[in-house]
């Protein structure tokens, strides 16, 4: 009996192991930035205009059981808005710099080298240099102070291909 339980246990934890994998490389990519104003206060903030940025940085992927994976990265990323004024009809042009953390849980479909996945999970961004819009906003500029942190929640969905090439899409 014990000779039984004890080749079991160690089947177990041989099939356990070999399902655990970590693999990481570099990331990068492009972001868009909506940015929404209603607040009277502002009211003299013609529009924020929609833009683009980047980011970049390393991610690590932790293999789970039954497709399971924990997925995290540590990214730089530089975003520049639009604001125009009604008051002193001028264009503010702000970048936006910080440091993000997303941690994701991922499923993944598929064998092998390929496949797809989804996933979802927090984000925390820590702001670099200055957290306050000040430049040609006026009486406003009171308004933008941003924090140092944010968090919020990230959901994704992407496939792998050639074995080491993830294309992925996500909303935060």
């Amino acid at each position: 009996m014990k000779k039984i339980l004890l080749t079991l246990v160690a089947a177990l934890v041989v099939t356990s192991a070999s399902a655990f994998s970590f693999n990481w490389g570099i990331t990068g990519g492009l972001n868009y930035t909506k940015v929404k104003i209603s607040n009277s206060a502002i009211s003299n903030l013609k529009s924020g205009d929609s833009q683009a940025g980047w980011n970049i940085g390393v991610r690590a992927n932790v293999g789970l059981i039954a497709g399971f994976s924990v997925n995290g990265a540590l990214l730089y990323n530089q975003n520049k808005l639009v604001l125009e004024n009604d008051m002193v009809m001028v264009k503010e042009y702000e970048t936006e710099r910080s440091f993000s953390i997303p941690l994701n849980l991922r499923y993944n479909f598929g064998i092998g080298q390929t496949g797809v996945f989804v996933g979802t999970g927090p984000q925390f961004d820590f702001a670099l240099g200055s957290t306050k819009w000040n430049k040609a906003l006026g009486n406003a500029s009171s308004t933008f102070d941003k924090q140092n942190m944010a968090t919020s929640w990230n959901i994704s969905a992407g496939a792998k291909v050639l074995g080491k090439l993830e294309l992925t899409a996500g909303y935060t």
